[in-house]
């Protein structure tokens, strides 16, 4: 009796035509690469989940340090659209979950050569990884129509603050350049940390059934 009582309640909110609107999106943009999969209900609303990976490195600058993206980071998403018109304009919010894994590079002046080369050696890496909320808006060719299309999308990712961490070469390197490491170290973390929002920009393909 209660799947009867759904099947209902489902038909009513949402038309038979709107339940067979489904679409797979092909994205790349500054999450990496990856899918999307939706549903269209209606003309003014939908849901998209999807997933993408960073399949090479890729080397970032942000507030004067320079960051490198690592391969292993990836995301999966859950986002709802809104349809305002009928000319494919959305506007989207919803919610990620990401791993970003960024390698960090800085340089330490010192007055010993020596001793100069070898902290700079030192390894750093910047950690982001929980559930971000995310807000934006974009545009959908063919929005409702079936055949090939394509979409386009920009927002904002809230990343919060990154775990940040560092590793100095196994060597003896005197404390008045270990004080100095320090402080440094404590330099890149406040400008990591003040680095919260990641913007978001994708495009790709649409193939609508």
């Amino acid at each position: 009796m209660i799947y009867r009582i759904l099947i209902v309640l489902a038909l009513l909110l949402f038309p038979t035509e709107a339940l067979s609107s489904f679409s797979v999106q092909p994205t790349i943009g500054t999450l990496g690469t990856g899918a999307e999969l939706g549903w269209r209900y209606g003309d003014t609303w939908g849901l998209r989940i999807g997933a993408a990976v960073y399949p090479f490195e890729n080397s970032i600058k942000l507030k004067g340090i320079k960051y490198k993206a690592d391969n292993s980071s990836y995301n999966v998403s859950l986002l709802a659209d809104v349809y305002p018109f009928e000319n494919g304009l959305r506007f989207t919010a919803g919610a990620y979950y990401f791993k970003m894994k960024a390698k960090i590079t800085t340089s330490i002046d010192a007055v010993n050569p020596l001793y100069e080369e070898l902290i700079n050696q030192s390894k750093g890496t910047a950690l982001w990884q929980r559930v971000a909320p995310y807000a934006g808006l974009g545009w959908q060719s063919d929005a409702k129509e079936s055949g090939l299309g394509w979409h386009f999308s920009l927002g904002a990712l809230y990343m919060g603050k990154a775990h940040v961490s560092f590793q100095l070469p196994d060597v003896y390197i005197p404390q008045r350049y270990v004080s100095r490491i320090e402080k440094k170290k404590e330099s890149i973390r406040d400008k990591v940390h003040d680095y919260t929002w990641y913007p978001v920009l994708t495009a790709g393909f649409t193939w609508r059934f």
